[in-house]
Parts: structure tokens; C-alpha cells; sequence
């Protein structure tokens, strides 16, 4: 079995360059007056407060208990970062049809205050008027009386970190809620019918058996959820897991092997169960696409991202919001960007790597869209990397696009990382490694 070395999603392309010094980064990112591509732009904002810390989480946030005159003061900087972004022409002449609502938590907020954020995209955003939205829940701090205000502000998609329904791995995982509150829960939201509910789920926990992962899914599928996200445990830095794992536990996580048959009995039942697979970690039911997913991995045009530590790509620039939020609010008060780096502005090289790098976390990339895009064929510009993972049994040819197979779609990072082609010429692995998992270019190394 080959060596899996990429776990999380690479979504970070061109990489950036910290010691690029940008002085007024509107005129840097801003070159055009307005977008010259037709494809849909995904919104993201970024909540980074929890009211309890998960021990596996390694995204940017920060523990917050009711203290109102923070997320009061974080929201105004968020809407100041939304109108920076309104003033330019070039972002009014994108299409924005969804927009995610990520952490953190977003459910921290208070009702109002999440109101605030949702009328002020809609008030000066090209938003369009059935756009999208979607939010990620506590159930701790997600009661039904915030869940009907969220249905009435328009939010059509909400989720939550169900992750398993054993007690011993909840624990483990250091989740807030019992299983039985988490289904209790679901419950209740499916009274309101939004449009989508759905939950993560997580396998590859230390000493967790193929039987036991089978249980959490026998439960999903029972629920009549409409989408599913499937994740693999990643032990890194950043967590709290990390460093705080005896040795015992990180000698019970399940090896490779075991976690590849895990991947497939997953894949296996919830395909079996009428779900299909659109993005690697991600299974829908019936017309429940989620349009955020399929906008931001088209591999195309645009991915705006707002709050702090928010990562997006406006105009050929990829880019970081800064993660401190102090910093992040002083920034947007004095009405500047609060961006802490960027990439140079990609080369068409990088463009077209990019479409192939992301478009392979929608499991295919369409070879008439690229060729209507850059004018090239996919083969013609990527034809030895393509041969040598269609040898690999990693991918297959159709007529009109190229397509991970299951074994593919396991290895699909890696895959990806095969296409950063003209970032990494004479890039040892080990450079290469480290500048993928910081998302930093190789000379700012």
C-alpha cells in the first residue's frame, strides 16, 4: 500500500509567501475592474470562538465563555472586513450563491448577532437571493428557539460534529453532549425542515474497531440525515491531542491498511444506503448538493473568505487573514484588509494546476471546461503525471473527464500534490512537505 503523507485537504494553491511586504493590499489583489470568469464564488466566514475546546480540533479558535463585548466587537469587524471587500467592482461582479458559516463554532454567537453578519452579505455582497447559507452547530449552544431564527434569517444548510456515537470515544474526543442528545437533537431540527442537515463523522480513533465504525454509520444512515461528511483522525500540532497522547494511545491508532478499509466500508454502506459521493469526504442525498462544497472545488474562478485566519483566492492571489484577533480587529477598524499574507499572483501554470489539484477533490476534472479555459488539453500539459496514475490503478480516463478511482479517492491529497508542478522543480520531499502543511512557497522556507 502506498505511503499516505498528505491527510487534510489541500486547498491552499498558489502557496504564500510571507515575506512578500504588501503595503495596500486592495490595489495588490485588486488589478481588474471586474472578474473575467462566469464561475459561482463560495462566501466563507470565519467564526473562531468555541464555548469548549474539542481534543482533536486544529482550527483557529479560541475558547470564549458569554463574553459579549468580544463577539460583539469581533461581528463589527467582520461586517468592516464584508464592506472593504463591497467597495471594490471586481468583487460586485462575482456571483456569490453560497455562503458558509465555518469555526470554530458559529453557533457562540448569539442569534442577533449572527442576524448582523447574514443582512450585512446580503445588504452588500452580490449575493444572490436564493444563495445558499449554511452553518455549523452546537448542539450545546444551538437550542430550538435559536434554530427557528436561524430558518427565519434564510439559513437553509446547518450541520454538527456528531463525529461517533460511542460514549467511550465522545469522551476520548472530549465532546460536550452524549450520543443520545446528539440524535435527541436531530432530531428536533428535522421538525423544521431546512433544505439540509448534516453531520461529520470521524474514524481512525485509537483502539476503534471495524465493527464499532459500522455502529456510528448503522446510526447515521437510520436518521434519514441528508448529507454526510466522513473524516479520518489526524493527530497534529495545533491540537490538543497533540503532545498529550501517551504512547500507548498513538500506538492503538489503526494502521494504514486498517484505515483504507475503513474509508471503503464507509464508502461502501452509505452508497449502499442511497448516498452519493461528491467530494472525497463528503455523501449527499437525492438533489442535497451542497453548493458551497462544489464552488469552492471547482478549480475555478474565485473563493472569497472573510474573518480572522480565513484562508481565500481573489483574482489569482491566494491569501490568509491574520489569525490573532486582536490584530485581526485593529486592522479592520483603521479600514484596511486584515490579511497577514499572500501569494505572488499565479502564472497560468499555477492557474492550471490549480484547477486540477482542487477539481480532484470533486473526485474527476472535466476535460472540456479546462480545455474551454486555458485552451490546452489536460493531457497535453500533465499527460506523464496523468499515465503514471492511471498505470497506479489511482485514476481512470472516461470521454470526457479523468476520474479517481477508490483507491484514488483515498490518496486523493497526494494525488493533488503531484500537479504543483512548477512550484516544486528541484523541491526535495522533505521541503516539499513542510511547505504544503504550512501552505508557505518553498523559498520563503
Amino acid at each position: 500500500m502506498l505511503e499516505k503523507k498528505y491527510r487534510v485537504a489541500i486547498l491552499n494553491y498558489p502557496l504564500m509567501n510571507p515575506n512578500l511586504k504588501i503595503h495596500d493590499y486592495v490595489n495588490y489583489i485588486f488589478t481588474r475592474p471586474k472578474a473575467e470568469h462566469n464561475f459561482s464564488t463560495p462566501l466563507y466566514i470565519h467564526i473562531p470562538f468555541c464555548n469548549k475546546i474539542c481534543n482533536f480540533c486544529v482550527y483557529s479558535r479560541q475558547f470564549v465563555d458569554k463574553n459579549d463585548v468580544l463577539l460583539d466587537n469581533y461581528v463589527e469587524s467582520l461586517i468592516k472586513e464584508v464592506k472593504i471587500y463591497a467597495k471594490d467592482s471586481y468583487v460586485q461582479s462575482l456571483k456569490i450563491n453560497a455562503v458558509f458559516f465555518g469555526g470554530g463554532t458559529p453557533t457562540s454567537l448569539s442569534s442577533g448577532q449572527l442576524k448582523k453578519i447574514i443582512m450585512a452579505c446580503k445588504d452588500y455582497l452580490p449575493l444572490n437571493t436564493k444563495a445558499e447559507i449554511t452553518v455549523e452547530c452546537d448542539i450545546k449552544n444551538t437550542d430550538e428557539e435559536k434554530v427557528v431564527f436561524l430558518k427565519e434569517c434564510g439559513v437553509s444548510r446547518i450541520s454538527t460534529g456528531v463525529q461517533t456515537f460511542n460514549p467511550e470515544f465522545r469522551k476520548l474526543l472530549g465532546l460536550n453532549t452524549t450520543a443520545q442528545e446528539a440524535i435527541d437533537w436531530i432530531r428536533m431540527v428535522q421538525k423544521y425542515k431546512f433544505d439540509v442537515l448534516s453531520i461529520d463523522l470521524m474514524y481512525g480513533l485509537p483502539g476503534q474497531k471495524q465493527q464499532q465504525w459500522k455502529h456510528d454509520l448503522d446510526i447515521s444512515t437510520s436518521l434519514d440525515l441528508d448529507h454526510m461528511s466522513i473524516y479520518e483522525l489526524c493527530v497534529l500540532a495545533g491540537s490538543k491531542f497533540f503532545g498529550t497522547f501517551s504512547n500507548d494511545e498513538m500506538r492503538k491508532l489503526p494502521e494504514q491498511e486498517e484505515l483504507y478499509k475503513m474509508y471503503t466500508l464507509a464508502d461502501t454502506i452509505l452508497k449502499e444506503k442511497h448516498y452519493n459521493h461528491h467530494i472525497i469526504p463528503e455523501y449527499y442525498k437525492l438533489d442535497k448538493i451542497p453548493q458551497f462544497w462544489e464552488d469552492t472545488y471547482d478549480g475555478y474562478g474565485d473563493n472569497l473568505s472573510v474573518g480572522a485566519s480565513s484562508y481565500g483566492y481573489i483574482n489569482g492571489v491566494n491569501y490568509q487573514n491574520l489569525v490573532s484577533i486582536q490584530n485581526y480587529m485593529k486592522q479592520t477598524e483603521e479600514g484596511k484588509l486584515p490579511i497577514q499574507m499572500v501569494s505572488k499572483r499565479a502564472s497560468k501554470e499555477q492557474e492550471m494546476e490549480r484547477s486540477i489539484l482542487l477539481g480532484l477533490r470533486r473526485k474527476f476534472v472535466d476535460k472540456n471546461i479546462f480545455y474551454n479555459q486555458y485552451n490546452r488539453e489536460i493531457g497535453e500539459v500533465f499527460g506523464n503525471i496523468i499515465q503514471n496514475l492511471m498505470k497506479e490503478k489511482l485514476i481512470i480516463e472516461e470521454p470526457d473527464r479523468f476520474v479517481l478511482t477508490q483507491t484514488g479517492e483515498y490518496y486523493q491529497s497526494d494525488i493533488s500534490s503531484l500537479f504543483m508542478v512548477s512550484t516544486f522543480k528541484n523541491v526535495t520531499t522533505f521541503k516539499k512537505r513542510l511547505s504544503i502543511g504550512n501552505h508557505i512557497a518553498p523559498e520563503a522556507l
